[in-house]
């Protein structure tokens, strides 16, 4: 009897227990988010997650300074590479006119003030224009 009263004490709190852990669960999953998951994206190179991750939160959260930061990030991150990809040997100008793309479709309300951006956009009429000049005077 005293076997059976221990295998229902263990039962009750297994299952206590389980409760608990699926109320965290569902409270992990539909509590704010935070900038840890969109910065961890951002470092590791999957810009397009981070970009959805921090454009979520600033969907739920409209001034969020993290995510505000890490989409002002995200667009300097675009303007480095197509930078790179501008002075690689040889020139990638297609690299770099899509990275400056991405950079600009960034919504200016989703970042921090920035002058990079200006000069991202800048460099992106540059390299337009040098692309349009080696066409026409390749042709």
């Amino acid at each position: 009897m005293a076997l059976l009263r221990l295998a229902a004490w263990q039962a009750i709190l297994a299952a206590g227990f389980a409760a608990f852990l699926l109320g965290v669960a569902v409270v992990d999953a539909t509590g704010p988010r935070s900038c840890g998951d969109a910065d961890a994206s951002r470092e590791a190179g999957l810009l397009t997650d981070a970009q959805k991750d921090y454009a979520a939160i600033l969907g739920e959260e409209p001034t969020s300074t993290c995510a505000q930061k890490g989409m002002k990030e995200l667009a300097d991150k675009h303007c480095e590479l197509a930078d790179a990809a501008e002075i690689a040997k040889p020139p990638d100008l297609a690299t770099a006119k899509k990275e400056r793309e991405a950079a600009l479709k960034i919504e200016p309300s989703q970042t921090l003030p920035s002058e990079s951006l200006k000069d991202c956009a800048s460099a992106t009429s540059t390299s337009d224009s040098t692309t349009g000049d080696k066409g026409a005077g390749g042709g």
